[in-house]
């Protein structure tokens, strides 16, 4: 706990300092609780992806958590077209479903019916997400004693 000082330019000073470092583990709880949250929600993606190989269930990930422009912390989860680019057919079939018919090669493809993943899976996990993340937010910050 904070103890006044008999110098009161010092005890200001101290109590900026503490003011400082309680905010820094404030944004650095942020971040993990964040990310533990994009943990739950993966988890459920994959539970819910379509597998016939298991590649593209193999391909679900979460990001790394960064401030968005609101200066909010936020993660991305679930597919990266940019990273994976070869899971992007299976994964568009499978969210979206296909029509039969004759692909790019000449070859006949079967009609696929949409199996959707990505967004039913985070509304799924959306209670378990906020959840753990609260409790890592307090755990980190040192609420939770």
């Amino acid at each position: 706990m904070f103890h006044y000082e008999m110098d009161p330019t010092r005890s200001i000073e101290a109590f900026l300092n503490r003011l400082d470092r309680v905010d820094e583990r404030t944004e650095n709880a942020a971040a993990a609780a964040v990310e533990a949250a994009g943990d739950t929600i993966t988890e459920k993606q994959r539970q819910l992806c379509p597998v016939r190989t298991g590649k593209l269930k193999s391909k679900i990930h979460r990001g790394k958590a960064y401030k968005n422009k609101s200066g909010n912390y936020t993660v991305r989860c679930g597919l990266d077209f940019k990273r994976d680019p070869d899971v992007r057919g299976a994964a568009v079939s499978a969210e979206f479903g296909r029509d039969g018919g004759t692909n790019r090669r000449g070859q006949t493809v079967p009609p696929q019916r949409a199996t959707p993943f990505i967004r039913p899976g985070a509304d799924a996990a959306r209670e378990e997400a906020a959840r753990r993340m609260e409790d890592v937010f307090f755990r980190e910050v040192g609420l939770n004693e």
